[in-house]
């Protein structure tokens, strides 16, 4: 029979714990640059957000 997604990730993040060791996959991110008010002049105007996958989000919780 075969299990739901969930046990998979289940066991991905049990791994990682039992091993100290994060997979590569999970620690991609992409940096967008996101304004810090409506008029932007300046490079110091915008303050850096990583945009992490959805599996890293839960890991980190």
């Amino acid at each position: 029979m075969r299990r739901p997604a969930g046990w998979c990730v289940t066991d991905i993040f049990n791994q990682s714990l039992s091993q100290s060791a994060v997979p590569t996959c999970f620690k991609r991110a992409t940096i967008v640059p996101v304004p810090k008010k409506a008029k932007v002049t300046e490079l110091n105007d915008y303050r850096p957000v990583a945009l992490t996958s959805v599996i890293m989000k839960c890991f980190e919780r």
